[in-house]
């Protein structure tokens, strides 16, 4: 079975690299070992999408509009990281399975989740859990997969719902204030 292990950061990969038996060589961000092939984020790759990504009059801000809110909020590749949302979900098409080794925070939930939606996955996906990266502990760690089920996935929600209400009180206080600022202006 080919295991895709997808990290929050490039440090917690290549130490995922090390813990596992065998040479290993790092290509632009992917490294391959025996059956395993190990990427990783930078951060979020995705992002909100802005108001005019959903209709094109938002583009010029009127007090009318506000509150801007959607009722399904599209997550979208962030700019310069789009190559690596797309070599993400190439990966993902060439495996059986795949290990979330996202933080072990709502965050770090969150932010592998966005990847495995986006890319609509339906591959097995299993969790690990890695709070120390020495080799030994993460071996340990990969000794103790779990599924990453609704319950899982439900403490990456409140990240995502965090970001949602920040991105809403932002963009509408933004425009309103801007807008009443012009008017005195």
């Amino acid at each position: 079975m080919k295991s895709l292990i997808i990290a929050e950061k490039p440090e917690l990969g290549r130490a995922i690299a090390k813990a596992i038996d065998g040479p290993d060589k790092e290509v632009h961000g992917v490294i391959v070992k025996k059956n395993v092939v190990i990427t990783w984020a930078y951060g979020h790759l995705l992002r909100l999408a802005e108001p005019d990504e959903y209709d094109p009059k938002y583009k010029k801000w009127n007090k009318e509009d506000l509150p801007i809110c959607f009722d399904n909020w599209k997550l979208v590749p962030d700019g310069s990281k789009k190559d690596r949302v797309q070599q993400i979900i190439t990966l993902m098409q060439d495996c059986d399975q795949i290990i979330h080794a996202g933080d072990p925070d709502d965050e770090g939930q969150f932010l592998i989740d966005e990847i495995l939606d986006y890319a609509k996955n339906t591959k097995p996906v299993k969790r690990v859990y890695i709070n120390d990266n020495t080799p030994s502990n993460i071996k340990k760690a990969f000794h103790q997969l779990i599924d990453n089920d609704d319950k899982l996935r439900a403490v990456g929600r409140s990240a995502y719902a965090r970001a949602v209400a920040d991105y809403v009180v932002g963009i509408n206080y933004s425009r309103l204030y801007s807008l009443a600022l012009r008017r005195k202006v």
